[in-house]
């Protein structure tokens, strides 16, 4: 690496295995012919998944030196932004080429409490918060 220009493919941390595998998926279907030269983290190894753990991951990687450029994408929910705020709290600035940013805010998208984080009771069945995010309000 020269010094100061990120060199590699640009890496990709989300939350979990489920963001990755839509991500690389879209990445596939609608850039095929950028599918190469974009990682996505890969969570069948055992990587941890959550917004903390894409935050360690992300101060992990500049702490190492990686001189790929690194884009953690974190969901746009309480316990993102929270995690975010703590670690602003204790660590220095990011490398010039790594990012952090969330998912953008959907204008259309049922609220919920926070209580409803881990999921929700909806007709005597559970559903991931992220269902409701997709479902319109009427």
């Amino acid at each position: 690496m020269v010094e100061g220009i990120p060199s590699g493919p640009p890496i990709v941390i989300t939350e979990g295995s489920s963001d990755a595998r839509i991500l690389s998926g879209a990445l596939k279907l609608l850039k095929p012919h950028l599918e190469g030269f974009i990682r996505f983290l890969d969570y069948d190894t055992g990587a941890e998944g959550s917004a903390v753990a894409a935050i360690n991951m992300l101060k992990s990687f500049a702490a190492a030196g990686i001189s790929n450029r690194i884009v953690a994408i974190l969901d746009n929910d309480s316990a993102a932004h929270q995690a975010v705020l703590t670690m602003l709290k204790g660590a220095g600035n990011l490398p010039t080429h790594f990012r952090l940013i969330h998912y953008p805010e959907i204008a259309n998208r049922i609220r919920l409490p926070d209580a409803w984080a881990a999921g929700a009771v909806r007709d005597g069945r559970k559903w991931p918060r992220r269902l409701y995010r997709a479902i319109p309000r009427r």
